[in-house]
């Protein structure tokens, strides 16, 4: 067993509903191995502020139920200079175990320092556990925080599917995945009845067809007098993104418009009098209460569990996985996967899992996704 010193942990890029779950699973293993914990507030910020929180006292089942980021999160690059300051504030808090809560980019920022411990030889262990709604990560299974959002995405247009049958309306929903689709791909989740919404579901993954576009919305007015569109806002038209004009550190443009934007060609290409109504889901399909997943709870809270252990293992610049035994029952095991083969790498969805011809995916995704998410809540029709 190695000497954990002090355990640093921080959270970084968008919050969920189960990103605390996984920083309390961090508290949980370095109690368990007699170590004192640092929280960085909002990331790898915190060691270059100096900005810490003893977390010794932490409730931590309330902290696992709770969602958002409670230490606070940040989108910061790292800068070559940063890394002194950090190793040296790490050096002066006795910090032998940094933990890096978060997604593509968080996985670099972790990547980079193991990769400069090791070099200089010191005695620090750095592990990442994954964290992301965008489901991208590759080498595991799914990402915690993916099948919260997925339920809260699922319920959402079902809701809205009954809301646009009830009113025979047209509905596009934006849902978020810049590069991939694993998110706006959960909306099939809603269908619970045939004719169910959503009608089209429009990936990254998938080509703009025009034809294909108009003739599908036109079927589903002509069967069921209602059309439920769930759009990732990475899906691309001939022109390029569709985006908001902001940047954040990493050089990601903040995407959003798609879906208002295939309302108005819909309304021009089906000679509407009005443009169908659109919206983005936002934020909310993050870290919203209302969705939590239990699978994504606890699987939230191991992966954090596990990394302190990975640590106490002597092992450096590893992610900690989620590796899928079977669906039906459920079941998961927990693996380790470099962090330099994850770093800025994304995972599209499985091309498996897209349907040839349609703006769909697979029954194959179902079997993948519903495990995951849960049962939904019941719809009752009474036509």
């Amino acid at each position: 067993m190695s000497d954990l010193g002090t355990v640093a942990v921080g959270q970084s890029g968008g919050p969920t509903a189960v990103i605390n779950a996984s920083l309390a699973g961090v508290i949980e293993g370095a109690h368990a191995a007699g170590s004192k914990v640092l929280g960085l507030r909002y990331g790898i910020q915190g060691a270059l502020t100096s900005d810490i929180i003893d977390l010794s006292a932490v409730d931590t089942e309330a902290l696992a139920h709770t969602v958002s980021a409670g230490l606070g999160s940040v989108r910061y690059k790292l800068k070559a200079e940063d890394y002194d300051q950090i190793l040296k504030a790490f050096d002066a808090w006795n910090v032998r175990t940094f933990i890096y809560i978060g997604g593509n980019d968080s996985m670099d920022t972790a990547d980079q320092l193991a990769q400069v411990a090791y070099q200089r030889n010191l005695p620090l262990h750095v592990v990442g556990v994954p964290k992301t709604i965008d489901n991208d990560l590759p080498f595991t299974d799914h990402c915690p925080g993916y099948p919260s959002a997925a339920r809260y995405v699922a319920a959402v247009v079902r809701d809205v599917g009954l809301d646009a049958r009830a009113m025979r309306r047209i509905y596009f929903l934006e849902i978020m995945g810049r590069h991939a689709g694993w998110l706006a791909a959960a909306s099939c989740l809603a269908r619970d009845v045939e004719g169910a919404a959503p009608h089209l579901i429009m990936l990254p993954e998938h080509s703009w067809d025009e034809r294909l576009f108009v003739s599908s919305i036109d079927e589903a007015l002509s069967r069921y007098h209602h059309c439920i569109v769930a759009v990732a806002e990475g899906f691309k038209l001939p022109e390029g993104d569709v985006h908001l004009g902001i940047i954040d550190p990493f050089g990601h443009v903040r995407l959003g418009g798609i879906a208002r934007q295939l309302a108005e060609l819909t309304k021009e290409r089906l000679n509407l009098p009005n443009v169908p109504n659109s919206d983005i889901l936002g934020y909310i399909q993050r870290a919203s209460s209302l969705s939590r997943s239990e699978v994504d709870l606890q699987e939230a809270r191991e992966v954090g569990r596990r990394a302190v252990e990975v640590a106490a293992d002597g092992q450096s610049g590893f992610m900690v996985t989620i590796e899928r035994l079977s669906s039906h029952p459920y079941r998961a095991s927990y693996g380790l996967q470099r962090l330099d083969t994850i770093a800025n790498e994304t995972r599209k969805l499985d091309g498996a899992f897209l349907v040839s011809g349609r703006y769909d995916v697979a029954s194959e995704f179902i079997d993948y996704a519903a495990p995951l998410v849960g049962e939904l809540p019941k719809s009752y029709r009474l036509y």
